[in-house]
């Protein structure tokens, strides 16, 4: 038989375990995250490549994003570009571009880079899109996303 006193610690623990787990779930509920896959611009080569948006949604990390290329130009180096279009869905004209990380490519065409948007207070989701951008030497676009739905607060 179980004492009371035995009953109560264990269920506290199990308490303390469930709200400790708590911010993790929260986190990724307004927005969950995207992987959404780079394609060539024109003739660039490219074997796989794709873009990661994690939000936190947090009071110091709002989102981190992965970018990731294989088999792409070598030796080249990239800067990733946001075309941001807020308030908006379905990227129609007038983005706001935003610089994030750049990287270079070893002999093989394989970089990856992240970037980290600040967190900051709460507030009410906007619904927003954006097409990740990897622009190279010339500012030329060589690989970039489809048009994706980016929900931000929460």
């Amino acid at each position: 038989m179980r004492s009371p006193r035995r009953i109560l610690v264990l269920t506290v623990a199990s308490a303390a375990a469930l709200l400790a787990l708590a911010p993790t779930a929260l986190a990724d509920q307004a927005f969950h995250t995207l992987k959404a896959p780079l394609a060539a611009a024109g003739n660039a080569p490219l074997r796989s490549g794709w873009v990661s948006d994690s939000h936190a949604n947090g009071p110091i990390i709002g989102a981190h994003e992965e970018y990731h290329v294989t088999g792409a130009s070598p030796n080249t180096t990239y800067q990733v570009v946001i075309q941001f279009y807020p308030g908006v869905t379905g990227c129609p004209g007038g983005a706001v571009a935003l610089p994030t990380a750049s990287f270079t490519t070893n002999a093989s065409g394989n970089g990856n880079a992240d970037w980290v948007f600040p967190g900051g207070p709460p507030a009410a989701i906007t619904q927003n899109s954006a097409i990740w951008q990897l622009v190279g030497p010339g500012n030329v676009v060589a690989y970039q996303t489809d048009c994706q739905l980016v929900l931000i607060g929460g």
